[in-house]
């Protein structure tokens, strides 16, 4: 395939026509291949390979003109081989593309690390009161005991005739004090036991929610309204503590001030989800922030800051979650709590159901509280494609009308520029407030971002 003519090395016309041909073709096929790849990869894999295919590129011209050289032509340079300058090239370009990606991925390496350490503190906080939990029961014991003598004792001094006017209000002081004790002395047990279901029994959560309402509730019933309330909906759980649950929301909306109490169910496939609304007094990003931890209570006197924490660990024991959101940033002077609480739906029991939404995609990038936001879509059990900016979204999703799109407002306001027809939600936050949702065009949801409007919008609610 090769002569020697002269001193330089040619071709014969069977290279020329066989090998020269198949080489080309290859170089043109692997480049096709790589151009291809490049339209479904996401951006930080599609810079590394857009430096490969440079790379390639660079080497396949060289190579090229080697060719060129061997069929004796006078296209290619003067040069004894420029191949090896194609692969100093490829070489070039291929350590600055591993250095990148080394970069990334120490980066990603430091990031793991830093959760990897706080979840280690959190579970060393765990670990404390999981002590504190075993110890509990048996401390509790002990002082319900002496709280149940002394009780008796002060009850008997209250009746007793020879007791002074002056000296009756302290006794009373001391009965009343030892009440409280009893009542702090309950919760502690109840916040130690909470996660712990003997069993789990189908229930109709709207008849629980009716009966609690009634049982507990009797003079303020008028001030409940329910909505999708008259349909079965069935949990799984521990019908005493889930009633325990509500009837803590319930009498802590009435120490809030709140007149109105608006309970609604959605029945999803995936989850179901109860809604809590009132118009109290709501609270601000502090409180908001801390509403759940044990011991944090915003009212002073009387609050053993243990009622909600106590909820959420029934809840969760359940299989379950709960968030809440505040009105209180909302426009229009609203104000008041929105508790979301999800239980896990079955398709038989004991096993859940997760949905993967395709049709909802959320970039990441610059989104405030990132991590509640994906915390609001794990607790409705809904999971959308998450990418890192605009640049990794695929053609054919941006073509379709069935795409709704979560991100930032700058990222929202640049996709109605070159994508007017997709449906688009904002999610922002201003300082020391919760997250707001916003649609792109008129007639789409404008409100708190939470675990409703994820159901409603993203899912298949049956609502």
């Amino acid at each position: 395939m090769f002569v020697q003519e002269d001193g330089f090395v040619g071709t014969k016309a069977l290279y020329q026509v066989t090998v020269a041909p198949y080489i080309i073709l290859s170089i043109l096929y692997i480049n096709y291949l790589i151009v291809h790849k490049l339209r479904h990869l996401s951006a930080s894999e599609r810079k590394s390979l857009f430096f490969h295919l440079i790379g390639f590129l660079l080497l396949s011209i060289c190579g090229i003109m080697d060719l060129l050289i061997l069929f004796g032509t006078d296209l290619a340079l003067n040069l004894p081989s420029h191949t090896i300058f194609g692969v100093i090239g490829l070489s070039a370009i291929l350590s600055y593309s591993f250095a990148d990606r080394l970069i990334i991925i120490i980066n990603e390496r430091e990031n793991s690390f830093a959760k990897l350490q706080m979840a280690y503190k959190k579970l060393e906080e765990a670990r404390s009161l999981s002590e504190l939990g075993k110890s509990s029961a048996i401390i509790n014991h002990e002082v319900r005991n002496y709280a149940t003598v002394i009780l008796g004792f002060a009850e008997l001094l209250k009746y007793n005739t020879a007791l002074n006017d002056g000296l009756r209000p302290i006794v009373e002081k001391i009965i009343m004090s030892i009440n409280r004790l009893t009542e702090f002395s309950n919760e502690m047990l109840d916040l130690s036991k909470a996660k712990i279901l003997k069993e789990k029994k189908p229930l109709n959560i709207c008849e629980l929610i009716r009966h609690c309402v009634h049982d507990y509730f009797p003079n303020r019933i008028d001030s409940f309204a329910f909505i999708n309330m008259d349909q079965d909906t069935t949990v799984y759980g521990d019908r005493k503590k889930l009633e325990h649950v509500f009837l803590n929301m319930f009498r802590n909306s009435f120490e809030a001030q709140a007149t109105r109490v608006v309970v609604k169910i959605i029945d999803a496939p995936f989850v179901k989800l109860i809604t809590i609304e009132d118009d109290g007094v709501g609270c601000n990003f502090e409180n908001l922030k801390n509403i759940f931890n044990a011991f944090y209570t915003s009212q002073k006197k009387t609050g053993t800051g243990l009622g909600l924490s106590i909820a959420r660990s029934i809840i969760e024991g359940h299989g379950g979650h709960i968030n809440v959101a505040s009105k209180n940033f909302l426009p229009h002077n609203e104000h008041g709590l929105i508790f979301s609480i999800t239980f896990p739906a079955y398709q038989e029991a004991e096993q859940e159901i997760d949905f993967k939404d395709s049709s909802t995609v959320l970039i990441k990038k610059n989104i405030d509280y990132l991590e509640a936001v994906v915390k609001t879509f794990r607790n409705v059990r809904i999971m959308p494609d998450i990418i890192q900016d605009i640049s990794d979204f695929r053609p054919e999703q941006l073509s379709s009308s069935n795409v709704t799109i979560i991100g930032n407002p700058d990222t929202i306001r640049e996709i109605n520029e070159r994508y007017s027809d997709c449906c688009c939600f904002s999610v922002a936050s201003s300082e020391g407030s919760g997250l707001y949702v916003e649609g792109n065009r008129d007639g789409l949801y404008n409100g708190i971002f939470c675990e409703e409007f994820v159901v409603s919008h993203m899912g298949m609610a049956n609502s």
